[in-house]
């Protein structure tokens, strides 16, 4: 009789166990629709014109899933740098000027993605992923009175990690968390690239 109570109680918590793991699992999603705020930090020759971060932007983003591990899609963001230098005296290569100096980056990229998904039938949804694209991008100094400005295009590409948590089970909708180094192929006024690191955060629908 002891026997048979110690099988039973291992046969109820084998059971419970089990359905404790399928609870953490949910159907596979066809993919994602996304809307991000998205504060970037500039890197490198960026940060020594411009130390301060981005908190104006903004992230649209869209998921398709080809296989249950991998999606592909693609994004367009937009983001400002901006910093007001005080008045003081600054050298040039031509001579030294007093004044104060305003510098400026735009930019507006439109990217393509790859993503790879370690746990697809989890409801939480760790990745990583790659993305490459063209941006438009757009740079301002105004020294005093004088404003020297470069609008160009240039390649993009750009590594993430990121999260998909889902509101509940069986919810349609979640957050996503992601965190994405930028590199881009500008090459004038001393830019050996542009770099920034970019956090988003914001709503995502599954589809």
């Amino acid at each position: 009789m002891k026997n048979i109570f110690i099988i039973l109680t291992i046969i109820v918590s084998l059971n419970a166990f089990s359905q404790e793991a399928n609870d953490s699992y949910i159907n596979q999603p066809n993919g994602f629709f996304s809307i991000n705020y998205a504060p970037s930090f500039p890197i490198g020759k960026l940060k020594e014109n411009i130390s301060n971060p981005s908190y104006r932007s903004f992230l649209l983003e869209g998921k398709k899933f080809v296989t249950k591990n991998i999606s592909v899609g693609g994004s367009m963001s937009w983001l400002g740098f901006y910093e007001l230098k005080n008045r003081d005296t600054y050298q040039f290569e031509d001579g030294a000027i007093t004044t104060s100096i305003s510098n400026y980056y735009y930019n507006f990229p439109i990217l393509v993605s790859a993503n790879y998904y370690f746990m697809p039938e989890f409801w939480i949804k760790p990745y990583t992923g790659i993305n490459v694209g063209t941006v438009y991008s757009k740079l301002e100094k105004q020294v005093g009175t004088l404003l020297i400005s470069d609008q160009t295009w240039q390649f993009q590409f750009a590594p993430e990690i990121g999260i998909f948590i889902p509101f509940g089970k069986d919810a349609e909708a979640g957050m996503q968390i992601a965190g994405k180094y930028n590199y881009i192929t500008y090459q004038k006024y001393g830019y050996n690239g542009i770099q920034y690191f970019q956090l988003s955060i914001g709503l995502a629908w599954l589809l």
